[in-house]
């Protein structure tokens, strides 16, 4: 019972700031959320979500995009009705950032058995994140739980694609599937 409880207090404490954010948050129009994709993962200058937004524009599917120049903490609330409303989760974790809160937050969609598409990227030797270069012991920390993501991302049956072109197309034929009777 302990081990349990042990393991499931990460998500429940999770859970409860959620909760928090929720009730603490003014009105929100949560119209906006009702999309065919949530783009999940890394934020940031170099974004992956450019080209993914291209790509999507392409095809006849709908998305919510997190990430805004004038992000703050009220828009917590929209972003979790987004992920619970999104007929798909697509995640990317790139290379540039460290990714740990989104790896978390996707291992949770993954195992609640969602329709998650993931792409991982590694961290490239010699990588500072925010000004502050890492260390090949950190590189080498952070690499091996993003293998250790996609290796339970494809037991639990997620797709895990081996490029962002690759994740946006999954992303697309998996909004097909769930959306067919």
């Amino acid at each position: 019972m302990t081990v349990r409880l042990a393991a499931l207090a990460p998500r429940l404490l999770f859970n409860l700031s959620l909760k928090r954010n929720l009730l603490l948050t003014p009105a929100v129009d949560y119209s906006a959320v009702n999309k065919d994709i949530f783009l999940g993962g890394s934020c940031g200058a170099e974004s992956w979500r450019v080209p993914a937004i291209t790509q999507l524009s392409a095809h006849n599917v709908t998305f919510f995009n997190p990430e805004r120049a004038d992000w703050h903490t009220g828009l917590i609330a929209l972003e979790t009705a987004a992920k619970q409303q999104c007929r798909v989760l697509l995640y990317v974790i790139d290379g540039k950032s460290r990714g740990v809160g989104s790896m978390v937050e996707v291992a949770c969609f993954v195992g609640e058995g969602r329709p998650v598409v993931l792409f991982l990227e590694d961290i490239p030797p010699a990588t500072a994140i925010a000004g502050a270069a890492l260390t090949a012991r950190e590189i080498k920390d952070l690499n091996r739980g993003r293998a250790y993501l996609a290796d339970a991302a494809r037991r639990q049956k997620a797709r895990v694609a081996s490029s962002l072109a690759e994740a946006v197309d999954q992303a697309v034929v998996l909004v097909q599937e769930v959306s067919s009777p």
